[in-house]
């Protein structure tokens, strides 16, 4: 009897969490994909470079991971107890994105020796030209 309200009295708690959560969800999918991309990249990139392969700087990621989420919830806490019209969880997510999505770029340009960011800088720069000759053409008929 005892464990059963227990349980209930848990499962109502965990719910009202998941509720109370919910809003940094797509947060956290976001951030957990970018530092499994960054693992992922960083042992080929680490691999290419010669070092040797080891446990240890794996082990690294798990912490950084919950370090990052807990951020995010925390912000998501502040945001909703004292700044409701501030999003600090969005801003600390998207701080803290950046700086994986570099940190991939990093490992991406030794793999492949390829800047992404410069590499979509130069598209969009070269779309936009194209644009502005297109209008230009337009412009002359």
């Amino acid at each position: 009897m005892l464990q059963t309200k227990i349980t209930s009295y848990l499962a109502h708690f965990l719910i009202c969490l998941y509720f109370y959560f919910a809003p940094s969800l797509t947060l956290l999918y976001a951030l957990i994909f970018f530092v499994i991309m960054d693992t992922i990249t960083g042992v080929y990139a680490s691999i290419k470079k010669g070092n040797k392969f080891t446990s240890k700087r794996l082990r690294k990621t798990v912490p950084k991971l919950v370090g990052y989420a807990c951020g995010i919830l925390v912000a998501q806490v502040i945001q909703n107890t004292f700044a409701y019209d501030l999003p600090l969880g969005r801003i600390l997510a998207a701080f803290v994105c950046y700086v994986e999505i570099k940190s991939i770029n990093e490992n991406i340009e030794i793999l492949t020796n390829i800047n992404m960011f410069q590499a979509v800088i130069e598209q969009i720069n070269i779309a936009s030209k194209g644009k502005e000759q297109h209008q230009e053409d337009k412009d002359q008929h």
